[in-house]
């Protein structure tokens, strides 16, 4: 099976399609997690780890993929700094199973990826538009060549293969939801009805708390909610707050969305009634790339608050003194009420 997968690896890593696809590294490993192929760029990359004979856990360890993850998913990825200038690179890793497993990982970079001083507090959508359409290009290279290996590999299993090409459309519809946030939507000028807003979202998200085991509580004062902006963008930051609250809510807990005026801004709140977020985190959570989560990508609350400061407004977050953690939304009351 090596053999020919090494003969098939290598037939690839030739071609004119890799340097156009921007594959910067390519790893494989057998079923006992030993390297049995490595790039030159990924040796160079990864020196001392991307060695044939070498564990490729060190491996994974370094591009932050959790090895633990490869239990339950067939499909693993993540965004990490990797090489001497510490560029960020999209790791793409990929599980066969035929009988055996085998492990192919795909190291792509991402360009202007040294982040500029100053990019964790003024998230650039120029820098984020320009890294989901480098994402994006890598991604359709890597879903074409598993649809040509899927059938080649010895003991091929199109069950396996079906379910690495879903996970690839997947994050290509992230993608597209991702430009769909950061581009503009709407105009900013118009009157947005946050009693309207923060309904539908919470109504969006019902079917998924309520299969979590949890529910979804609305406050809204009474009197004027309005504000200016874009619905759309406002759902958006609504549905990425709530998912993140159910998130840390266990089963049993409850999200709760307040909406009120104080004075001339208009407050939204989500609260959860998970641990709260550590103290030490509380700093960074805004930071591009920064995440906890073993799935996530670190970007969600950076456009949330890039959304937010387009409005006119700002998002914190802090722990409630019962437990929980509450993210704050503040936007500007329109002038006439």
């Amino acid at each position: 099976m090596w053999n020919a997968l090494l003969v098939r690896l290598g037939t690839y890593q030739a071609t004119e399609r890799v340097t156009r696809s921007g594959l910067a590294g390519l790893v494989v490993a057998d079923r006992r997690g030993v390297i049995r192929f490595a790039s030159p760029a990924a040796r160079r990359l990864l020196p001392g780890l991307a060695v044939p004979g070498q564990p490729l856990v060190p491996v994974l360890r370094r591009v932050d993929i959790d090895p633990m993850d490869l239990i339950s998913s067939d499909f693993v990825t993540s965004i990490a700094p990797i090489g001497g200038s510490q560029d960020l690179y999209l790791c793409d890793l990929l599980r066969h199973a035929s009988g055996t497993h085998s492990w192919v990982l795909f190291m792509h970079p991402l360009p202007h990826t040294g982040l500029p001083e100053g990019v964790g507090s003024a998230f650039s959508p120029e820098l984020a538009a320009s890294a989901a359409h480098e994402i994006r290009n890598p991604l359709t290279a890597v879903r074409g060549i598993l649809e040509e290996l899927q059938h080649e590999w010895p003991g091929g299993s199109p069950e396996q293969a079906a379910i690495a090409l879903r996970e690839l459309d997947r994050i290509n519809e992230l993608l597209n939801g991702f430009m769909n946030l950061i581009e503009p939507h709407g105009d900013l000028r118009a009157r947005v009805d946050l009693r309207e807003a923060t309904a539908e979202a919470c109504a969006a998200c019902e079917a998924m708390l309520g299969a979590r085991g949890q529910r979804i509580a609305l406050d809204l004062q009474v009197g004027p909610l309005s504000c200016r902006g874009s619905a759309f963008q406002l759902h958006q930051v609504l549905l990425n707050l709530i998912g993140n609250a159910s998130d840390a809510t266990p089963h049993g807990g409850v999200v709760t969305v307040r909406v009120r005026s104080e004075g001339a801004q208009r407050c939204i709140e989500v609260l959860d009634t998970g641990p709260g977020f550590p103290d030490r985190l509380l700093p960074h959570i805004f930071e591009p790339f920064f995440t906890t989560k073993r799935y996530g990508t670190g970007l969600g609350l950076s456009i949330c608050r890039r959304v937010i400061t387009a409005h006119g407004g700002t998002i914190s977050a802090e722990n409630q003194p019962g437990g929980g953690g509450i993210v704050t939304v503040r936007l500007p009351a329109p002038s006439e009420g």
